[in-house]
């Protein structure tokens, strides 16, 4: 889970956090020539869990770890509706584990992506050429850029909100 392609960070104007980070670790790993999946904020920013739908899927459960999740969002839940307007929360990392259960919940496209290291105010963006003839390089990376959201939020629920 990392980068954003197509749409703003969410760490600067350029950078997502996580490769904001270590932006010189990223570029490593994108360089490292092995096969990759980039799930970026592109497609995690569209798989957000209400906290009414939260609460709907977890209150009947009514046991410690659902009242433990149920305090543990509370925070961020609030957070969100104050600076975001929306009372819920982006499930960016679920979405990436979802991805590795199941690769269909997204469509992906190969792309040469690298990270800047250097930039005054870039430092940690994710630059991928999307030119249809590269200058730079040959893709390095499978770029998830679309995602069945309702698919991938049904099956998140159906594994955290079961009984054990």
């Amino acid at each position: 889970m990392g980068g954003a392609v197509l749409v703003p960070g969410n760490t600067s104007a350029t950078a997502e956090f996580n490769i904001a980070t270590d932006p010189e670790a990223a570029r490593i790993v994108l360089g490292s020539g092995l096969p990759l999946t980039l799930i970026p904020l592109d497609v995690t920013e569209r798989v957000r869990l209400s906290g009414d739908a939260l609460r709907t899927w977890v209150e009947p459960l009514a046991d410690l770890p659902a009242q433990f999740l149920l305090d543990c969002t509370a925070h961020i839940i609030a957070f969100s509706e104050k600076w975001e307007g929306f009372a819920g929360i982006t499930l960016h990392d679920p979405l990436t584990v979802g991805v590795a259960i199941d690769p269909n919940l997204v469509k992906t496209r190969p792309l040469f992506v690298q990270v800047e290291t250097r930039g005054e105010i870039t430092t940690g963006m994710t630059v991928a050429d999307r030119r249809p003839f590269r200058a730079e390089g040959q893709p390095n990376v499978e770029v998830a850029l679309d995602v069945d959201a309702d698919r991938f939020l049904s099956l998140f629920v159906e594994r955290l909100c079961r009984r054990s």
